[in-house]
């Protein structure tokens, strides 16, 4: 299934789940969390989670589609996510003996934070519970379509993300990244 079918998929779902249930002016954390909930129960979860977190073919970068993310995550799978960025984690350090990540945070607001303080928190805690020290293996992260609010957003998650990761973390704007991905694009032709 390709990403756009899948995209297509999901708005129709969307559409079918806001027909039945009055989209909310107030109160949309929990309904946009039952609506996540009713795509991810409709559309199989793996080829959900394979479209949202992936490896660039025959790179050691890792990309996060927090657009992608934001359309079925809650947390029912959030566990089944952070297992399929953990396994990719430790392929990369086996083949690569590093990893870069790519994390595309366009539309990511203030309140997305919020709502996915729990994904960071088992993410955060399972990446230092396992002993892996992945903050060793990773050599760059860079924040894609980086949010006018990122600061705020950071002291949000800060309590919950290992304090080096800042060291390693670049914050590219919608036309930096922009540029970014021309750049890549050429040069993963011409590989």
């Amino acid at each position: 299934m390709s990403s756009n079918d899948i995209l297509n998929k999901v708005e129709e779902l969307q559409e079918f789940f806001f027909k039945n249930n009055q989209k909310n002016i107030f109160f949309k954390k929990t309904q946009k969390s039952e609506c996540a909930k009713y795509i991810s129960e409709n559309i199989d979860i793996n080829v959900l989670i394979e479209k949202t977190v992936y490896v660039i073919p025959e790179t050691n970068i890792i990309v996060f589609e927090y657009p992608i993310f934001k359309l079925f995550a809650n947390d029912a799978n959030f566990t089944g996510i952070v297992d399929h960025i953990i396994n990719l984690f430790s392929y990369l350090i086996q083949h690569y003996e590093c990893f870069e990540i790519n994390f595309n945070l366009e539309s990511f607001t203030i309140s997305a934070a919020e709502r996915y303080i729990p994904a960071i928190k088992e993410f955060c805690n399972r990446c230092l519970s396992e002993n892996k020290n992945f903050i060793h293996y990773m050599t760059e992260l860079r924040i894609l379509n980086t949010p006018t609010v990122m600061d705020m957003i950071i002291n949000i998650i800060s309590p919950f993300i290992e304090k080096d990761i800042t060291k390693k973390t670049t914050y590219l704007t919608k036309e930096e990244t922009f540029h970014y991905n021309v750049e890549k694009q050429i040069q993963y032709k011409q590989i």
